[in-house]
């Protein structure tokens, strides 16, 4: 994995400013290898293309008030 200081440090600026922070670009540009970098004991990984995404979040309150971790990525 090639490292990413500029970007992930954009990241963690912009959580520090804002609650939603969005990664967008082409396909396999590394959006979700960079968001990852974050660190899983930091993040709640949410793959959306499975179905029980969309279980997990069906009740957004419950979901968020659930979360035992500081940032959640949609992917």
């Amino acid at each position: 994995m090639i490292s990413r200081p500029f970007w992930r440090q954009g990241m963690e600026e912009a959580w520090g400013e804002v609650s939603i922070v969005w990664l967008s670009g082409v396909r396999r540009s590394g959006k979700t290898t960079l968001a990852e970098s974050l660190g899983s004991e930091r993040i709640l990984y949410v793959n959306c293309d499975l179905p029980s995404a969309e279980d997990m979040v069906r009740d957004p309150e419950v979901f968020f008030r659930g979360c035992s971790k500081p940032m959640v990525v949609f992917d």
